[in-house]
């Protein structure tokens, strides 16, 4: 570097690390504490659906005349009941689902039985016409359109013929209005199904997003590729928004694995700038037993953590404190001295030995500071003027003694 600082390596102590560690587990227990809620209000919702999808189906049987089949269909669907009431999870109310589905089957074998059975034919083509219009038509039309129009199509042939025509067609008519209706109940059933997936998947991962924004703003850290993640959310929107609920979630669960990414590299750094805005603190600290004030407005603290604060002694010299990373992610703290700087420009052995003492003084006191903060620092070193120079030993080689380098 130009102004060939001294500096040296520091890292949390043991005191600093538990702290850290405890604090990060708070975090994770919190955002556990909110997917939990989420999981629960997005069952309620799933469950509920079911629920009046039940409900309707109980009230279709009633109207039924009552037979040995409908009654055990009815108890069935009062023990299906219950047991959603009581499901946990997502997957048991699933399977409750489908076997709501097939108590929905077991209705139109019976309807479509019963309206055939009908004793004159205008009451049969009449429980047919019934039966076809239990969906509403935009949802035939929807979900179904051939088979609406075949619909159609049979009963107007129905209304049009005579009592032997009925008679003759009725089983044929009825099985498939039946098949169309079952299509078309079923397709609505797991659309809904889908729709509220997708609901609820965009909001689990909106919901995410905001809180690691809320937790990175609390603790003044950058999160890193929340506008990447907002451009997704804007896509979801948008799929959700066209009905195509597959691609919605399918999308959802490549941004939930993203946050989870972005959790992890929030929390450590969080803890990296809480360690180094703590050092700095020391550092601050230590100021006035060396004469140096801090200069108002020059503490800087970049996007990726690096911190910057410029300090003066009465005499006018300037030291510019850096705290930043190295190629290990550990801390390093620079110190760079106008004096070093013009010593050396100048020239002379014993100017730059007392600028280098100077300097030396201002970061060995520093480092004194910072350990009785709990942190490990390591001996001040020289780095000389060329740009690549880099310290031999690394935090990786923590137990081998640091040699000391001045000029």
């Amino acid at each position: 570097m130009s102004k060939s600082p001294k500096f040296a390596w520091g890292r949390a102590g043991d005191e600093a690390r538990r702290q850290r560690e405890a604090e990060q587990e708070e975090r994770r227990r919190h955002r556990q504490e909110e997917a939990g809620r989420r999981r629960m209000a997005a069952l309620e919702t799933v469950r509920h659906a079911e629920q009046r999808r039940l409900a309707d189906l109980r009230h279709r049987y009633a109207a039924l005349p009552l037979r040995p089949d409908t009654s055990r269909s009815q108890d069935a669907l009062d023990a299906l009941n219950a047991e959603l009431a009581a499901a946990t999870t997502g997957r048991h109310v699933d399977r409750l689902a489908e076997e709501l589905d097939e108590l929905a089957r077991r209705y139109l074998d019976t309807a479509a039985h019963l309206a055939t059975g009908r004793p004159r034919a205008h009451e049969v083509v009449a429980a047919l016409r019934a039966l076809a219009a239990e969906p509403d038509l935009r949802d035939r039309l929807r979900f179904d359109e051939p088979g609406a129009q075949l619909v159609s199509a049979l009963l107007a042939e129905l209304s049009a013929g005579d009592d032997a025509y009925v008679r003759a067609h009725a089983h044929e008519a009825a099985t498939a209005i039946r098949a169309h209706v079952e299509k078309v109940t079923l397709a609505r059933a797991r659309h809904e199904r889908d729709r509220a997936a997708a609901v609820l998947a965009a909001a689990d991962v909106t919901a995410r997003l905001a809180a690691l924004e809320a937790e990175a703003e609390l603790a003044q850290v950058p999160l890193k590729d929340a506008p990447l993640a907002h451009v997704a959310l804007e896509m979801i929107s948008r799929e959700s928004l066209a009905g195509r609920y597959g691609d919605v979630r399918v999308l959802c669960g490549q941004v939930d694995a993203k946050l989870d990414d972005m959790e992890r590299e929030l929390d450590a750094d969080i803890d990296r700038f809480t360690e180094r805005r703590q050092m700095l603190a020391a550092v601050v600290d230590i100021l006035p037993e060396l004469g140096l004030v801090m200069d108002a407005g020059s503490l800087d603290e970049s996007p990726d953590g690096t911190l910057t604060l410029q300090v003066h002694r009465l005499t006018g010299s300037d030291v510019t404190v850096v705290l930043e990373d190295d190629e290990e992610g550990e801390h390093r703290i620079l110190y760079l001295s106008d004096d070093m700087r013009r010593a050396q420009e100048q020239g002379g052995q014993a100017r730059q030995s007392a600028a280098c003492a100077a300097l030396l003084e201002v970061a060995e006191l520093a480092g004194d500071s910072m350990r009785q903060e709990g942190f490990t620092i390591g001996e001040v070193d020289w780095e000389g003027s060329a740009e690549t120079r880099r310290p031999v030993t690394q935090w990786a080689q923590a137990d081998r003694k640091r040699g000391r380098n001045a000029p």
